[in-house]
């Protein structure tokens, strides 16, 4: 009866292939369909790139640290866009507004206004209300304020100094005559 055995070795393998086939089946179910229902779950529109995300743009503020006095860079990523507008005067409004990072704290008279910027020949004319000169005193105060504004300005490449202006007119400076306006600053990062 040896055929009955040929016979019956045949179904068996043709058993456990049917088995394998059903196995690698079911895997690749298993696969696709968890494959499937990530796809679906990283395609929710809330995750979706929008246009403003396309367009962030990193800008570096400078703002004092509180321990040790020297002005330090708080990074902000902003829409570019806005950048596009008047960089120059959203710079200026984000150190106004002063820092996120509690460790940090702005420097700039908290009343101050900004009346005016003008690009000329890479200077940039910033023209401040008059609060930027008041309960200010001392060179390393002073230094701090200028600094944070022309550290910030100068990152833009087409700023290569600023030029400090108060109500529209060239001003001395300070009061206590430490600093003064005659000159353009360039930027100096060991303040």
């Amino acid at each position: 009866g040896g055929k009955t055995m040929k016979k019956n070795k045949g179904k068996k393998i043709l058993f456990i292939v049917i088995i394998l086939i059903a196995i690698a089946i079911a895997v690749y179910f298993f696969l696709f369909a968890s494959v499937e229902k990530e796809v679906i779950t990283e395609y929710t529109p809330e995750a979706e790139i929008t246009e403003e995300d396309l367009r962030q743009t990193f800008v570096s503020l400078y703002f004092k640290d509180k321990e040790t006095g020297k002005l330090k860079v708080e990074s902000r990523v902003i829409d570019a866009k806005k950048l596009l507008n008047d960089p120059y005067q959203e710079l200026i409004t984000m150190l106004l507004a002063g820092p996120l990072d509690e460790t940090l704290e702005s420097v700039i008279p908290k009343d101050t206004t900004l009346q005016s910027t003008q690009l000329q020949n890479g200077v940039l004319h910033v023209n401040f209300s008059k609060e930027f000169l008041q309960d200010v005193e001392g060179k390393e105060q002073e230094e701090a304020i200028i600094y944070s504004i022309v550290n910030t300005l100068t990152e833009l490449t087409e700023v290569d100094s600023v030029k400090f202006l108060i109500e529209g007119e060239e001003a001395s400076g300070f009061a206590d005559g430490e600093v003064t306006f005659e000159k353009d600053f360039v930027r100096d990062l060991e303040k």
